[in-house]
């Protein structure tokens, strides 16, 4: 399969490389993958230029059901920020979760890890973990979990790093909490991963604080942390949202190859629809805190269903340079309170008059293609 590198007003074909054999779920990656802005001509609709091959034959891994969580107001009245979200990701699988700013990507991730806000509380649903429901267990086994099992890669190392630790005290942390292993051991392990994350270097970076290290640099920090412990589910929140165009190709780069070399399940959440595309086996398209849609990578860019996703790639598609790599928002202004039927309905250009009263339900049209949009029932 060949990929693409896209630079500005240009897409330039890159080469096919060879890995290992792999589970038959996961095809042969390729080396480079699209990075860079949706430019006018590149056809998102009906040209395929992602990265990442679909993934069949799908062994559930992670179970999302019926999952609601809510914040309190200061009137003490609960403003929902999930309702009945659900999603499965399979051993090895890509998710990309996609949606603008404020419609509950973040939330999501830091339910799954347990690290909702005092504010925030789960409300109902269910999510299961290799069969294990995260949500009835107890701090301790949860602390046993993150890090070892499930590993977070943040959206800002900056704040995420410990200024005052060398960043391989920092790695070593990670290590000493999950593993039992020798001081010299771990240095070993310390020193492959930053080997393995690009750093030439990697003894000097080990003694290096975070503010002597770029963006880039730190968020490959962050990542050796994260795959320390060789988790089986990575959740990458906006991982590369606070990078320039050139670093955030080079981390995406290195998502992939952590990939393919630790066969590292992801949840990829971010508005970055070139990210989403270039990754994702298979993506989950959410608008103020609903699933509004879930399909294959190549269905979904090849024509949404839902009203939302085709305003929102058709904006990708034509947005100016420099916002280009965002999601861009729908015409319109999005309410502030939670509406009685469509979460969409007051932005939407179809509505009918029942999207303003009753919240539609889900319809599989496709396997594994689910729409929530009344322009589908019958």
């Amino acid at each position: 399969m060949l990929s693409f590198v896209a630079q500005p007003q240009h897409i330039v074909e890159a080469s096919k490389f060879e890995k290992p054999a792999r589970p038959a779920c996961l095809p042969r990656l390729p080396k480079v993958l699209i990075l860079s802005p949706i430019v006018p001509g590149s056809r998102l609709g009906d040209t395929e230029i992602v990265g990442v091959p679909d993934c069949h034959a799908r062994v559930e891994m992670l179970d999302i059901q019926d999952l609601t969580v809510t914040y309190s107001e200061t009137d003490g009245t609960r403003l929902p920020a999930l309702e009945n979200v659900s999603l499965q990701i399979g051993a090895g699988e890509i998710i990309g979760v996609l949606g603008e700013s404020g419609c509950g990507k973040s939330t999501l991730a830091n339910a799954v890890l347990g690290l909702l806000p005092k504010a925030a509380s789960v409300a109902n649903g269910r999510i299961y973990f290799h069969e294990h429901d995260l949500l009835r267990m107890s701090e301790a086994e949860l602390s046993g979990i993150r890090g070892s099992k499930i590993a977070l890669v943040p959206q800002d190392p900056a704040l995420a790093l410990n200024p005052v630790l060398t960043v391989g005290t920092q790695i070593g942390e990670v290590l000493s909490a999950h593993i039992r292993q020798g001081r010299e051991e771990r240095k070993d392990k310390i020193l492959h991963l930053l080997r393995e994350l690009g750093f030439d270097d990697p003894e000097q970076v080990a003694d290096a604080y975070p503010h002597q290290l770029s963006g880039g640099q730190r968020q490959r920090i962050s990542l050796a942390q994260a795959i320390a412990c060789e988790p089986k589910l990575l959740i990458a929140d906006e991982p590369t949202s606070k990078l320039d165009p050139f670093l955030r190709s080079e981390i995406a780069q290195l998502l992939l190859r952590l990939h393919e070399n630790h066969r590292v399940a992801m949840m990829l959440i971010s508005h970055d629809v070139a990210l989403i595309a270039s990754l994702a086996h298979r993506i989950v398209m959410m608008y103020s805190g609903h699933v509004v849609e879930t399909a294959p990578r190549a269905a979904m860019l090849a024509g949404p269903l839902h009203p939302y996703g085709q305003e929102l790639l058709e904006l990708a598609s034509t947005a100016s340079a420099m916002a280009r790599f965002h999601a861009s928002p729908c015409p319109g202004v999005p309410v502030e309170t939670k509406v009685k039927g469509c979460c969409f309905e007051p932005r939407c250009r179809e509505r009918k008059a029942i999207c303003a009263s009753t919240v539609p339900p889900y319809v599989q049209l496709e396997p594994e293609r689910t729409v929530g949009c009344f322009k589908y029932v019958e």
